[in-house]
């Protein structure tokens, strides 16, 4: 909890290099922390008596070393001059609109992954096709904690795509955003060079600028959790309407959603995982 104060702060300068590495970092110890107590938890209740104080052991053993790399990136925050913010502040922000996580030009794959191999590729290659017949939008659409995401990530972070695409973005939607806030987000993950400027332009110019980079360059643009039309529709002024060279990948619990965006576009309804896969 201690940690999440100081997030919003990192991810408004997560272009640069070294806090981008931090703020991944970061996050690696939280789930680090997290398998340890899980960890301990599922042996306490599992391992017989006698032994139970090496896992004791063990577990303590590993919590002191997470509280140590703790300590080391409180210092690091203060010597980057990374501010927290109150609890208060933090929820005031959600409140208002502010996208719903923190995330870098490139998104964390994640270490496990079980099922969708075969979708992946799929989906990549409906991306990387650039005939008369191919797909202006992907969507992959599904229940809430099916995947969508982590699926995404997966095609995101790609080899082929990083190749193919000369631009890519990613950006949280949820249930409250600021048309604004999505632009900049998209177009600073675009273009970091320009981010001063990015943030100083008003919506008109925003959705200009969108415009004009999807134009001069091939972009792969990923709208990850929108629940709504109305989402989109805040939105839809900055995308090309008609062919473009630049893609759309978006992620959504309503299919619905999809279709509004685009009736031409491929929708992916990933399936539950099996038994065994589970």
């Amino acid at each position: 909890m201690r940690i999440k104060t100081f997030l919003p702060d990192a991810d408004s300068r997560i272009d640069v290099e070294t806090i981008r590495i931090l703020v991944r970092e970061v996050r690696e110890l939280a789930y680090d922390a997290e398998h340890a107590v899980e960890s301990f938890v599922i042996k306490a209740s599992s391992t017989k008596k006698p032994f139970q104080w090496m896992n004791r052991v063990k577990f303590s053993r590993k919590m002191k070393d997470i509280q140590k790399k703790m300590s080391i990136f409180f210092d690091l925050f203060s010597d980057y001059n990374i501010r927290p913010t109150s609890e208060s502040s933090t929820s005031s922000n959600r409140e208002s609109g502010k996208l719903k996580r923190f995330h870098s030009f490139t998104t964390p794959e994640p270490e496990i992954f079980v099922g969708f191999h075969e979708d992946v590729e799929c989906l990549v290659r409906h991306l990387l096709n650039e005939t008369h017949n191919s797909y202006p939008l992907l969507s992959i659409c599904g229940m809430g904690g099916l995947g969508k995401t982590t699926l995404a990530q997966k095609i995101y972070n790609h080899s082929a795509i990083k190749t193919h695409f000369a631009g890519l973005a990613w950006v949280s939607i949820s249930r409250k955003w600021q048309t604004d806030r999505v632009l900049q987000r998209i177009l600073i993950c675009l273009v970091p060079e320009n981010r001063n400027s990015i943030l100083n332009m008003d919506t008109d110019k925003l959705v200009e600028y969108m415009l004009q980079i999807q134009e001069r360059k091939k972009c792969l643009i990923v709208l990850d959790d929108i629940w709504s039309s109305q989402a989109w529709d805040a939105l839809k002024a900055a995308f090309p309407a008609g062919k473009s060279i630049s893609k759309l990948m978006l992620t959504s619990r309503n299919a619905e959603v999809a279709e509004h965006v685009n009736l031409n576009g491929f929708i992916h309804q990933p399936e539950c995982l099996g038994p065994e896969q589970s």
